[in-house]
């Protein structure tokens, strides 16, 4: 995973992928279970991918993203994980973006495919300054919901 400064505010993050049978990637009209953006969580605890009017409260669906980014910023020389920025409309710290890329185009059917997926990072907003050391963590989903290994920027400042 390579880390390029596309401007002031934002950051390319440029992913190398192979996959055995190219099924990496969703569309925007994927948003049935298991792509929903949200589960539902009922009374009893329970949570359902479907809204439920006595529903409780709501949490992201992890698998909405098919790329889960991770920040981690440098405490006393060790790397933690650290929210992502903030949301200025409700004043919440974001532990990660939504991360959505399209499917990837292959020759063949079913086929070995490899390529790059690059995210545009917005940097206008994050709460880190340039004494901050940070690195980003990706790891991707493909439609099977088989996750891959999560790799690493290398360590950087802002």
């Amino acid at each position: 995973m390579e880390l390029k400064e596309n401007d002031e505010d934002n950051l390319g993050l440029v992913i190398e992928f192979e996959d055995g049978n190219a099924d990496l990637g969703l569309s925007p009209t994927q948003i049935d279970p298991p792509y929903n953006e949200y589960n539902y969580i009922l009374p009893n605890g329970d949570t359902v991918p479907e809204y439920q009017p006595n529903a409780v409260d709501s949490v992201k669906n992890l698998t909405f993203s098919n790329a889960i980014l991770s920040t981690w910023v440098k405490r006393d020389g060790v790397f933690i994980e650290a929210y992502y920025g903030i949301n200025f409309q409700t004043l919440d710290t974001i532990l990660r973006p939504d991360l959505r890329f399209p499917p990837v185009s292959q020759k063949v059917e079913n086929a070995p495919v490899s390529g790059t997926i690059e995210i545009i990072i917005n940097t206008r907003f994050f709460p880190w300054t340039s004494n901050d050391t940070l690195r980003f963590g990706v790891y991707i989903y493909d439609r099977a919901l088989n996750r891959s290994n999560r790799v690493f920027t290398s360590p950087f400042n802002i």
